[in-house]
């Protein structure tokens, strides 16, 4: 019982690096622009001069690009995921026409049910009931008509 079996293993390697990986990436993220901020209060600690200057004028100019350009990134991910997650809720909530065919005597009989609530052999109708096929049933899922 203290050893995991292969498949167990595997799973706690998945779920490892599901943790970990992005972790690390944050952490990394982290301390990339602690030593970009390091960098950038060492060039501020120089004397004026025309080189600087015009250094901190290009520096300006292409952080405010580069700030546009990551936020509408991010803005375009952002929707992206919302639009996915709609598309997701919306394909599990669809009504769905369900049919159980006896397959002996090829009796049909027609329900209709949302598609989140179809698992395995089990549904439950829009109505409320609870059906549950058996070893002699099958199921077909259709579009409701």
């Amino acid at each position: 019982m203290g050893s995991l079996g292969y498949r167990e293993r595997g799973k706690a390697k998945t779920m490892f690096w599901k943790f970990w990986l992005p972790a690390l990436m944050l952490f990394g993220v982290y301390f990339m622009g602690r030593r970009q901020a390091r960098r950038a209060m060492e060039m501020d600690d120089l004397p004026p001069s025309p080189e600087r200057s015009a250094m901190l004028r290009f520096r300006e100019v292409h952080q405010r690009s580069f700030r546009t350009t990551a936020l509408t990134l991010v803005t375009i991910v952002l929707i992206w995921m919302a639009w996915f997650l709609y598309q997701d809720w919306n394909t599990a909530h669809q009504v769905v026409e369900v049919r159980v065919i006896h397959v002996q005597t090829m009796q049909t009989t027609v329900y209709q049910a949302q598609r989140n609530k179809i698992q395995g052999r089990t549904f439950h109708t829009l109505d409320g009931r609870r059906i549950t096929l058996a070893d002699v049933e099958r199921m077909e899922i259709g579009e409701v008509p």
